[in-house]
């Protein structure tokens, strides 16, 4: 099967849009021969990277200290209504031109609706996503602010997009119902298939090594995340503190960029943003993991949650706010804890102490993330999914076009 891979971004870049398209043209490529249709000029990241994996520390440092710094200076993009349609019709007429060039068996694109706006073909498409424009721009703040026209015209391209799939599938049942309810896709053709981790033990499949179990006196807690306010580092930083006044010896290692508080904090260990690209900062990224006892992510609007992924298959539970996706990768209770978005810091601190005070109890929920992490959170399980997806949209086309 010659599957067409569809993206607005490198599929080359772990790091971009959360590392999905990256992944999922992996698991893509078990299954046949995947053809890449990006329209726009893709950056040289295989040479970047090499770049990264040879450069000393510290110029990784600077680099990603810069490249944070150009993107809060980064001028607001444009945010029209008529901007969003003429660049969505662009784009798919680009992808058209590319795919009279290069023929496949079906279409996959990850978060390309805006490809799909204008694409008249006959290949199958199946269109996969983390979230709908719907429940993005009802939720993240990057969003919720622009234009009521702006909004309109990135759900009408969505709709477009989904008319256009033969099967449309989302990471989460919520985003499933969205795709149902805002924008008409019959249920048939809506799958939720949750996404995996983007980082992994040394050894997916085994079991983590041991750690030396949470007491008062040693309590190691994680927030990843590169959007700080977002995913609200601030509170996760009182939570900390609430629990050293409650006589947890509680501290905080952070994946992303730091706020001044999380700095100037003695009981925050900041190490800034991680490059996937890099094996080195890999392996920090994962062995940040296995140093801590519990992920905590009190965000503020999250599609999918990347984050308490990657803690599950560390065999790590999370404490999660109820936002978007986090509540159907953490399953309260059992995984983790999951807390209304509205809760304080000592709402947080109540939740970790309710995982860890009993030991016992830990790890019961430790090895209940890992089993639901290999079982569920997984991209193998991913690939098992869409493949029949696929299958079904190639012997659906076929069977049209004898038709």
């Amino acid at each position: 099967m010659r599957i067409g891979f569809l993206s607005t971004v490198d599929p080359r870049d772990p790091g971009a849009i959360s590392g999905m398209p990256f992944n999922m043209r992996r698991e893509l490529s078990r299954l046949g021969e995947v053809v890449d249709l990006t329209p726009s000029p893709l950056p040289l990241v295989p040479a970047w990277a090499q770049v990264r994996r040879l450069a000393p520390a510290r110029w990784r440092r600077a680099c990603r200290e810069l490249l944070g710094r150009a993107e809060r200076q980064r001028p607001p993009p444009m945010v029209t209504a008529g901007a969003v349609l003429a660049h969505s019709a662009a784009e798919s007429l680009r992808v058209r031109a590319l795919l009279a060039r290069r023929p496949v068996d079906v279409l996959f694109g990850c978060c390309v609706s805006t490809l799909l706006y204008r694409l008249e073909t006959s290949v199958p498409i199946v269109y996969a996503s983390d979230t709908t424009a719907r429940l993005l721009q009802g939720s993240y703040p990057d969003f919720t602010a622009r234009p009521a026209e702006y909004r309109a015209a990135c759900e009408l391209v969505e709709r477009t997009g989904m008319d256009r799939a033969a099967h449309v599938v989302l990471a989460t049942r919520l985003a499933r119902r969205s795709a149902i309810r805002d924008f008409g896709v019959p249920a048939a053709r809506a799958h939720a298939v949750p996404l995996g981790a983007n980082v992994h033990p040394a050894a997916p499949h085994a079991a983590p090594p041991p750690i030396a179990p949470p007491s008062r006196h040693d309590l190691r807690l994680a927030f990843i995340g590169l959007d700080p306010v977002r995913k609200r580092l601030d509170l996760a930083v009182e939570a900390v503190e609430a629990l050293r006044a409650a006589g947890w010896a509680a501290r905080l290692e952070v994946i992303g960029r730091p706020t001044p508080r999380a700095e100037r904090s003695p009981w925050v260990t900041c190490l800034g943003p991680l490059d996937l690209a890099s094996p080195l900062d890999r392996r920090a990224h994962a062995q940040a993991l296995l140093r801590a006892h519990v992920l905590l992510l009190p965000s503020l609007a999250e599609a999918y949650g990347i984050a308490p992924c990657e803690a599950a298959h560390h065999g790590r539970p999370s404490v999660v706010s109820d936002a978007g996706g986090l509540p159907e990768v953490v399953l309260d209770g059992e995984t983790g804890a999951v807390v209304p978005v509205e809760a304080g810091a000592r709402d947080l601190a109540d939740a970790v102490l309710s995982l860890v005070a009993d030991r016992a109890r830990y790890q019961q929920v430790s090895q209940a993330a890992l089993r639901r992490a290999h079982e569920v959170l997984s991209w193998d399980r991913w690939r098992e999914a869409v493949a029949l997806l696929l299958d079904d949209a190639v012997t659906g086309a076929r069977s049209a076009r004898a038709a």
